[in-house]
């Protein structure tokens, strides 16, 4: 009886407490007037919202090894020819792109707007050098009796092809995403000040996958920016999950004040590194500011000129080496794209 009393008056006292409160405040989900003036202040800063400028259409000369041609090629199971190019000049082209943009509305009222894009791109090819192999003799498993491979039986060489073949192109599609986050504007003590006003903090770095689905691409693990004459050195990392990281990560916002800020008209070397490792080696490495020209980084490490003014946007490509190499069977094109925001001065 005494411990039912008991219970009787401690739930009479947790009424008596919460008796009038308030019910927890719930997430905030935006009106439509806050997305509109989101979206003006996405408008003022046309600067976090172009993404196009990677795909740089002029021609640039390109340093490609020998073409490895196997004597022995496992792909093969019938006579076919196994086509093989060597390029000395290559190109980008945009020929459509589309975007959604998600606004995602938190507790503290503030707001991250998630840039989705998908981008239909040509990439343009020159060779100078065509291989044709020809395989006829199987070789066979002799436990099985599987056809493991053919081996080559001739390899034909043309030099300089003609103007039908000389220029190769493939269609391909890549998607990605960016972040932008905003906040409204509070006074000295933190209260939020009406009417609302929205301001642009910080954004993300941008990574773009080619294809857009189904594709098998190693990860940029990082790059690093550098001139010993200027004492430059930063490194860009892939990601970084600790909460007190001040340096700079792909997955992390940055302030638009405390972006990278490299002198114009001055030389920067850059290196990229691949994950994993044992990769490196099987993709081509290119560099491009501001949709001006862009450069190889052969093996992965080269130089570029700091152009522009203000913010540009720093592209870094890595492209399987399979995706220039095979004419016949089109082994497609694959490659991962960074995009950095940098400060021009």
């Amino acid at each position: 009886m005494k411990r039912y009393l008991l219970s009787l008056l401690v739930g009479a006292g947790v009424l008596f407490i919460t008796c009038g409160n308030e019910p927890p405040e719930g997430f905030y989900n935006g009106t439509p007037q806050d997305d509109s003036l989101i979206q003006a202040q996405l408008d003022a800063h046309p600067e976090f919202l172009n993404t196009v400028d990677q795909f740089v259409e002029n021609y640039i000369p390109f340093t490609m090894p020998s073409v490895d041609f196997p004597g022995v090629d496992s792909y093969f199971r019938v006579d076919s020819p196994l086509v093989k190019q060597h390029i000395d000049s290559c190109a980008l082209s945009i020929s459509d792109s589309s975007r959604f943009a998600d606004f995602w509305y938190a507790k503290d009222t503030t707001c991250t707007v998630y840039l989705w894009d998908t981008f239909s791109v040509i990439s343009k090819m020159h060779e100078d050098i065509r291989y044709v192999g020809h395989y006829d003799s199987v070789i066979i498993d002799p436990g099985t009796g599987e056809t493991l491979a053919m081996k080559l039986k001739t390899m034909d060489t043309i030099i300089n092809p003609g103007p039908g073949t000389a220029y190769q192109t493939k269609n391909i599609v890549g998607e990605g995403t960016r972040l932008i986050f905003l906040e409204p504007k509070r006074d000295s003590v933190n209260n939020l000040i009406e009417p609302r006003e929205w301001v642009l903090k910080r954004v993300s770095y941008g990574i773009y996958y080619f294809p857009n689905r189904g594709g098998v691409v190693a990860s940029i693990y990082n790059v690093v920016f550098y001139n010993e004459n200027l004492g430059i050195s930063d490194t860009v990392w892939y990601s970084s999950y600790d909460t007190t990281y001040t340096g700079h990560a792909m997955n992390r916002l940055r302030a638009v004040d405390s972006l990278l800020t490299y002198p114009a008209n001055e030389t920067l070397f850059a290196r990229v590194s691949i994950s994993p490792a044992e990769l490196q080696n099987d993709y081509f490495y290119f560099v491009s500011l501001g949709g001006q020209k862009r450069v190889q980084l052969v093996d992965g490490t080269g130089s570029f000129v700091i152009t522009g003014q203000g913010i540009e946007n720093l592209y870094i490509e890595a492209v399987a080496k399979d995706s220039y190499y095979y004419v016949t069977p089109n082994k497609g094109y694959s490659a991962v794209v960074w995009l950095i925001p940098v400060r021009v001065e």
